[in-house]
């Protein structure tokens, strides 16, 4: 993904106007990346999935397939463009 694709990605969960949703959006996929990182592939694309589908995938559906596809190797990166809760952001994604 470029620059410009990973802003469009940013701006997706900084346009969430509820914050706990918001909050959880970012958290989510954070945790995701991690997840995805560690080795648990298919729980990791089943929780994108379900949070693409929750932040309107029908709208984005060419910015979300980017994302899955440039996932693999590229969790680290990902994880660092969705600012998420302390706890998480501290975790380091290594393969």
């Amino acid at each position: 993904m470029n620059k410009d694709e990973l802003n469009k990605l940013r701006e997706v969960f900084h346009s969430i106007e509820d914050v706990k949703l918001s909050a959880f959006a970012a958290n989510s996929f954070v945790s995701a990346c991690f997840m995805h990182a560690k080795g648990e592939k298919k729980a990791a694309i089943k929780l994108l999935t379900t949070l693409f589908n929750v932040l309107g995938r029908n709208k984005r559906k060419g910015l979300f397939s980017k994302v899955l596809s440039f996932l693999p190797g590229h969790e680290a990166v990902l994880a660092e463009v969705i600012p998420s809760n302390v706890e998480l952001s501290a975790i380091e994604i290594h393969h």
